[in-house]
């Protein structure tokens, strides 16, 4: 948010939705602008791993990585404007007994790319009432029904519960598989043999026929209500009623502030560095003293009373007694406060390098 400069932004109840044709701009970014898009959709990226509320969202602006243009910018301060009032998502693992299922979601929207025709697979798995992961991906080719773009996204999600019942048996434990899906027509399909009579199918999705039949390990497809089914969150844009129901029903639950038992920022946390427009505007405001650690003026110009720690440590070893310390010469405080390390500027040099030993700081 404060990358985008929506601090103070009115929030949206949604993390993104449909561009209507006057609100499509098709021209691509400039150089500078292109780059800081992609390194604010990146951060995104990470943050999405475990909020379902916000995979497709995400996924829909990291398509446009490559090129991104207006239409992309738009999408993109959209859910920084979600994000606004909706930073913080607590994910709950209430207890349970042990579970012997996983069970998955899935779900498509066939050609709901406007542009490439391309349809979206969702999925979500989760053990009883824990949930496990959830993905959104742009399928690979183009599907030429419905039927076959869910077929798809069952594939996909099977292929996930095979791989964690199969980690589940080298710990020891024996997990079988559910598939529940809203399509009644790839549910049929998969409860065939073979291709038949269907058309434009792409038989290499027809392994799940087998899956269900197996001995060991076997996957069962079973039907669920479309309203009921937290996939169809990670396929396309909903309003925020749906959205806050499927997020929900896989125990995500949005809440504001930072929790109790997280890592919060203290005074003596904070990187000193020597420039003082780079300490926070708190600390020169509260009248507290600076806690960036310095030499006195007198042993800065005087190198032999600094006290250095070991000089075995690191590449540039010595290079601060090689090289004259003088005004040059800057201290950098570390995380928790003990160990400051020195930034040396050699003299005749350009540009800073940080020094690779360590200095042990004044009692």
């Amino acid at each position: 948010m404060k990358e985008l400069g929506l601090e103070e932004a009115k929030s949206a109840t949604t993390p993104g939705d449909k561009l209507k044709d006057h609100e499509r701009d098709d021209v691509e970014l400039d150089s500078a602008k292109a780059t800081h898009y992609r390194q604010v959709g990146a951060r995104a990226n990470y943050l999405a791993q475990d909020r379902p509320d916000i995979m497709f969202a995400v996924k829909e602006i990291c398509r446009d990585m490559s090129k991104p243009t207006g239409s992309s910018w738009i999408k993109l301060k959209r859910l920084g404007r979600y994000l606004v009032d909706k930073a913080r998502c607590v994910v709950y693992y209430p207890w349970q007994g042990e579970e012997f299922k996983v069970e998955g979601y899935t779900d498509s929207d066939w050609g709901g790319c406007q542009r490439t025709g391309l349809s979206t697979s969702g999925g979500m798995l989760r053990i009883g009432e824990h949930w496990i992961k959830s993905w959104s991906k742009t399928q690979p080719s183009v599907t030429l029904s419905s039927a076959e773009a869910e077929l798809v996204a069952m594939s996909k999600a099977t292929a996930e519960i095979l791989g964690i019942c199969s980690m589940a048996k080298d710990l020891g434990y024996h997990l079988q598989g559910q598939i529940m899906a809203d399509s009644s027509s790839a549910l049929a399909i998969v409860a065939k043999r073979g291709a038949g009579k269907l058309r434009h199918i792409n038989i290499n999705q027809l392994w799940l026929q087998e899956v269900e039949k197996r001995d060991k390990n076997p996957v069962t497809f079973d039907k669920v209500d479309g309203t009921d089914n937290p996939a169809d969150a990670l396929t396309k844009y909903l309003d925020a009623k749906l959205v806050d129901k499927y997020l929900h029903s896989t125990n995500h639950w949005i809440e504001q502030g930072r929790a109790d038992t997280g890592l919060q920022m203290s005074r003596d946390a904070v990187t000193a560095t020597a420039p003082d427009e780079l300490v926070p505007v708190s600390l020169r405001t509260t009248g507290l003293p600076d806690p960036r650690p310095r030499f006195a003026e007198s042993s800065l110009q005087d190198k032999s009373e600094a006290k250095f720690g070991s000089r075995s440590q690191g590449p540039n070893r010595g290079c601060c007694q090689e090289e004259a310390v003088g005004q040059e010469g800057q201290l950098r405080r570390s995380v928790k406060g003990y160990k400051p390390s020195l930034v040396c500027t050699p003299l005749g040099k350009a540009f800073p390098r940080e020094c690779s030993y360590w200095i042990k700081p004044e009692p």
